[in-house]
């Protein structure tokens, strides 16, 4: 069992009725936890379905939690219609886009997609679109990578060649789109992304999207609870013919060791039944070094109380310390401090 901290193991316990599961007994929550893992680990509305009715909850709880299932929704509901009108204003200029992660996402893994909290919308546009529709939310007043247009589109400029997403921000909605003209910041030689027009592909019946998901989750080392909630709902809604063929594409990139420490974290969160069928089909022992490290950073990170420490940040982007690579390998070390350098650089236009 991995050395994840109490306070997270309180929080996944109290989750277990919104991933389906058998509740179990835990201490209440206070407030100040419940503020903590809307603002950290973004359950809120996770949280409040799970708890919704149980009579020995704290009044002031409740409503924080219900609050914040309200409030998604309605952040739902602008992100839908934010994204129907960026997206119908790339198809007149001839472009396609696809929503990789957002609402419909929170509809396959929950029911609800306003069970799942989202910040942003994740478009995937290509390369080619990206001048186009970066020059579309400039000229409709949209927010460009933080900045005023034109100070925006400095800073996109010198981004866009090495980063895969730039944000712009609707000021109308009130919300962020992700413009992605790739799915990964340093792809595998055999990953290829799909075609912003194929509307089929980000789909749970589709073992390349899951796989997707799943790499997200190991790229960010799954630090935020939500994450690790969504993979225990993929390791629920997943067909069963279909974990066999995810795991042999994640083999094929190099990332399986990543892929199995999300679900072995799943597993010690909320039981190795969940994830018995995932690991059955797997190749990577459950002593495998870099697995076992990439347990470790996700138990670390889950811990943190907000974004990773400055010293762990230095220490990284100047490459003296490294994560564990999800690819099998890590990029060129100048790579990653060219890439460092230059987001340094654009956060200071």
């Amino acid at each position: 069992m991995t050395a994840i901290a109490p306070e997270i193991r309180l929080l996944a316990a109290h989750l277990r009725p919104a991933l389906g599961l058998a509740s179990e007994e835990a201490p209440p929550l206070t407030l100040a936890q419940a503020e903590w893992a809307m603002r950290r680990h973004r359950v809120g509305p996770l949280l409040h379905h799970a708890l919704a009715g149980r009579a020995d909850g704290d009044a002031a709880v409740g409503a924080l939690l219900r609050g914040s299932y309200e409030r998604n929704v309605r952040r739902q509901l602008r992100h839908r219609a934010a994204t129907q009108r960026f997206t119908g204003w790339l198809a007149e200029r001839g472009h396609n886009a696809l929503v990789v992660k957002g609402w419909e996402l929170g509809a396959a893994l929950y029911g609800d997609a306003g069970l799942r909290y989202s910040k942003d919308i994740d478009l995937l546009i290509g390369a080619a679109a990206m001048q186009d529709a970066l020059g579309i939310a400039a000229a409709n007043g949209f927010l460009v990578s933080g900045k005023p247009a034109h100070q925006g589109m400095r800073k996109a400029r010198l981004l866009i060649g090495r980063f895969k997403e730039i944000g712009v921000g609707d000021p109308d909605y009130g919300v962020q789109l992700e413009l992605h003209s790739r799915l990964l910041v340093h792809p595998p030689p055999c990953w290829s992304d799909p075609e912003p027009g194929d509307n089929n592909w980000p789909s749970l019946s589709n073992p390349e999207y899951v796989l997707y998901l799943l790499i997200h989750g190991a790229w960010t080392y799954w630090d935020r609870l939500k994450w690790l909630a969504d993979g225990a709902m993929l390791a629920q809604r997943v067909e069963r013919e279909l974990i066999p063929v995810v795991l042999a594409n994640a083999r094929l990139l190099h990332c399986e060791e990543a892929i199995v420490a999300g679900l072995r974290m799943v597993g010690d969160l909320w039981g190795e039944a969940l994830v018995a069928d995932w690991l059955a089909h797997s190749n990577v022992p459950a002593d495998d070094a870099l697995m076992q490290r990439h347990c470790a950073m996700i138990a670390e990170r889950l811990g943190y109380d907000a974004r990773t420490p400055f010293p762990q940040r230095l220490l990284r982007a100047t490459g003296i310390r490294r994560n564990p690579p999800v690819f099998g390998t890590h990029p060129p070390r100048l790579r990653s401090t060219i890439d460092n350098a230059l987001f340094w650089m654009a956060s200071k236009l």
